[in-house]
Order: C-alpha cells, then sequence, then structure tokens
C-alpha cells in the first residue's frame, strides 16, 4: 500500500500536471471499523490500524477558459486494496483498481504531451481507503481541495478491465440519475457497445 502511494506520487512529481496548494499528496486521517490484516515488518500476519494517516494524491491540469478554468472535472480512481488475509494470502488489485490508476496517469501524460486543453481544469484525484466503504472519496468531500461548489462533475474509475474474467457483468454508471446531460452521453455511448451499460 505504501509503495504504491510513493509510486504515484514520484509519477505525478515527473509528470508535467501541477500540484494544488500544499503538494501533489494530501494527508488526511482515516478511520474505519473493518478488520483488516497487514504483514508487520518481520512478515507476520497482524491486524490493521483502524486509525491511520491516509494518503490522497491530486494533480491539475489547468483549463484555457478564463471563464470556466476555476471549475473542475474531477477524475478519480482509488488506489487501495484489500493487502492480505488472515492467512496472509496477498489479495492484489489488479483490477481493483490498479488498471484505473494507471489509466488515469496515461491519460494525463497524452494529454500533456499532446498540449490539450478543456475549457475546465481536470483534478485527479486517486483516493485512499476505498475499500473501508468509500472513506478517502468521502473525507476528501468533507475538507475539498477546491470548493466543490466549483465541481462542475465528478467520475470514478472502479474498475476497469474486468471483460477479462469470467464475472464480468454490465458496465454500471451510478449518479447519472444527478444530470441529464450525462444520462444522454451514456445512452450515445451505449449503441455503440456491445457491452450492456446500466
Amino acid at each position: 500500500h505504501a509503495a504504491a502511494g510513493d509510486w504515484i506520487l514520484a509519477q505525478l512529481e515527473q509528470s508535467d500536471l501541477q500540484p494544488l496548494a500544499g503538494g501533489f499528496e494530501l494527508l488526511q486521517p482515516m478511520e474505519h471499523d473493518r478488520t483488516r490484516w497487514m504483514l508487520d515488518e518481520a512478515g507476520d500476519v497482524v491486524p490493521a490500524p483502524q486509525q491511520v494517516m491516509g494518503r490522497q494524491f491530486l494533480a491539475v491540469l489547468p483549463g484555457s477558459d478564463p471563464n470556466l478554468a476555476d471549475e473542475y472535472v474531477v477524475l478519480m480512481a482509488h488506489y487501495d486494496h484489500n493487502g492480505v488475509n488472515q492467512q496472509g494470502d496477498v489479495q492484489n488489485g489488479a483490477f481493483d483498481n490498479a488498471v484505473a490508476v494507471a489509466s488515469l496517469l496515461e491519460l494525463a501524460r497524452v494529454l500533456t504531451e499532446q498540449d490539450v486543453a478543456f475549457p475546465r481544469s481536470l483534478l485527479l484525484l486517486f483516493t485512499d481507503l476505498e475499500e473501508e466503504g468509500l472513506i478517502g472519496a468521502h473525507t476528501w468531500v468533507d475538507s475539498a481541495s477546491v470548493p466543490l461548489a466549483t465541481v462542475a462533475l465528478a467520475i470514478s474509475l472502479d474498475p476497469l478491465g474486468r471483460g477479462m474474467l469470467p464475472d464480468f457483468a454490465p458496465l454500471a454508471v451510478l449518479g447519472s440519475e444527478r444530470c441529464a446531460g450525462h444520462r444522454a452521453i451514456w445512452a450515445d455511448i451505449a449503441e455503440r457497445l456491445e457491452v450492456p451499460i446500466i
């Protein structure tokens, strides 16, 4: 988990994205009530702490329209997974949710390399403790790094690439009921896909 956070931070520091005030890393206290397991420094399975200093990562691609650049489209992905089980078996998170994290970083790389600019600023947010009940996202919203009134749209990617597995299910789009324009976009996308969208 720590290594994943360190890697994301290094990627952002090497990118052409801009940090928010305070840098690319945002430390926020978080608490959960789920029993989790981890390996200690000796390699023994021990209970994971329920109170942690969560690490969130943020980066901005500034908007190009002076009238809209202070508004944000937030693209987010969580980087945590389930660690180990009580027997010490590693529960990898390649689909849930490393693929989405890598996708956001690659999107940022391509956009900056191609000098793409959107009217609104693009805010990439990598959240912690999603597996405990969206705690990282809730914590960020409770003390957001930008005024929430300036967030025009937020999209969470979780997970991507499941079509490679036998339990693949339809693409689920949550929250579109709050935005008629968003629903219309997904209806248009659904006509081009073989995968059903619900």
